[in-house]
């Protein structure tokens, strides 16, 4: 299957990944395009660049239902859209025939992936093209999988976003590489997640906590300044019931000295 499969690779900037993918797309006429991504809200993301840029698409991913997942599919086979995204874990299981193209706009870290992705292309003795966009963080990922199938692929420098920073971009073992890369894509979904359900970041939210906490402090420092001035007052008062009796016998006292002198007198 993998020989009747077109393979090639474009190096582009992340910025410009989801225009090249439009750019490709709009250029193929008479398609059925598999389109994969390793999150689950760049799949939603791509899907909504895609319909914006008048391109029918649909996305399938954990998130989604299991009745969503299956119209996404059944309209994909039906050729109601043109463009089905989707992440690795959904796509298993799915046996569509008639995929022409397959589009990693996300490299998989585990090169045993993009054999399965673009196996699903180039089916029951039908040709097929898959295109890899490949950014310079993610040109290790690339190098892994030329290692593990045993090949070179070839680069196609002609279209629009070419990148020769990308393309001259080191080798890094895949280890380092998917750590910088994972933590760009959780850094990218937290922005979108925030930017979607308008909740602030970390940053002002801890910062509103502390305002709220100084405030509680304060209040509490308020009630035991009178709590201690209370405490303060009933000091006083139970001082001044103790004095009480000491006053007892220099009344006494003076009520002798007075006897005496009536006496004398």
């Amino acid at each position: 299957t993998v020989n009747r499969i077109e393979q090639s690779v474009m190096y582009v900037e992340k910025t410009d990944k989801i225009n090249l993918l439009i750019h490709l797309l709009k250029s193929q006429k008479d398609h059925k395009t598999l389109v994969f991504v390793e999150m689950k809200h760049v799949a939603n993301k791509v899907t909504k660049k895609l319909e914006a840029s008048g391109i029918k698409a649909a996305a399938i991913h954990g998130n989604k239902t299991q009745n969503a997942r299956q119209k996404a599919i059944q309209d994909f086979t039906n050729g109601d859209v043109d463009v089905l995204v989707a992440t690795d874990i959904a796509s298993r299981g799915i046996d569509i025939d008639g995929i022409t193209h397959v589009i990693n706009f996300e490299l998989s870290n585990i090169a045993e992936s993009y054999v399965h992705r673009i196996g699903r292309t180039a089916r029951a003795g039908a040709e097929g093209v898959s295109i890899s966009l490949v950014t310079g963080d993610e040109k290790s990922y690339l190098a892994n999988v030329e290692k593990v199938t045993k090949q070179s692929i070839p680069v196609d420098k002609d279209q629009p976003f070419h990148s020769d920073q990308a393309l001259q971009a080191a080798v890094t073992k895949v280890g380092k590489a998917k750590k910088k890369i994972e933590n760009q894509r959780r850094s990218d979904g937290r922005a979108s997640s925030r930017k979607i359900t308008g909740h602030p970041n970390k940053k002002n939210s801890s910062k509103k906590f502390v305002g709220k906490k100084k405030s509680h402090s304060k209040r509490a420092s308020t009630e035991e300044v009178s709590k201690n001035t209370k405490s303060g007052s009933e000091r006083s008062s139970n001082k001044t019931s103790d004095s009480a009796p000491k006053e007892t016998p220099k009344k006494r006292s003076w009520f002798k000295f007075k006897s005496k002198k009536s006496d004398k007198s």
